[in-house]
């Protein structure tokens, strides 16, 4: 089940993935449209020199049109300061992360760090113990 995630923890999971991905850290500081920054959330990055290649989800290939990528081009060109070469690929690869997919790896730590904390605390404890209650583990969620 995906978990509603608030503003606040979004903008966590977001700062938090830039913290640990090079590429989710450039996307950030790219100034885009938001249908075409989902075209870079959704790819991992591969760069040579002036020449850049996304390899994006294939679930999102609607995503990849050639106006998004005239606009990622002049974007990531922009930062770099020089011209950059950009093409898009399908690629579903899982051992390489995409932006998104850190912040969902995070998110998922994260919960899991929250549900273990409440289970080993001491008062939820002393509570599940007094009354015979039962903890609900699927409503846990991350703050």
């Amino acid at each position: 089940m995906e978990h509603e995630k608030t503003p606040e923890l979004a903008a966590k999971l977001a700062a938090e993935a830039s913290e640990r991905d090079p590429w989710a850290a450039q996307v950030s500081q790219l100034s885009l449209p938001k249908l075409v920054e989902q075209v870079a959330l959704n790819a991992w990055k591969e760069q040579s020199g002036n020449v850049v290649c996304l390899h994006l989800r294939s679930s999102q290939r609607h995503l990849n049109s050639t106006g998004a990528q005239q606009k990622l081009a002049e974007a990531l060109s922009a930062l770099a300061g020089s011209t950059v070469e950009l093409t898009i690929v399908e690629d579903d690869n899982p051992a390489v992360r995409t932006p998104l997919e850190w912040r969902q790896a995070i998110y998922e730590e994260k919960l899991a760090q929250a549900r273990e904390s409440i289970i080993a605390d001491n008062n939820i404890q002393t509570l599940r113990r007094l009354f015979d209650a039962e903890l609900d583990e699927e409503s846990i969620r991350p703050i």
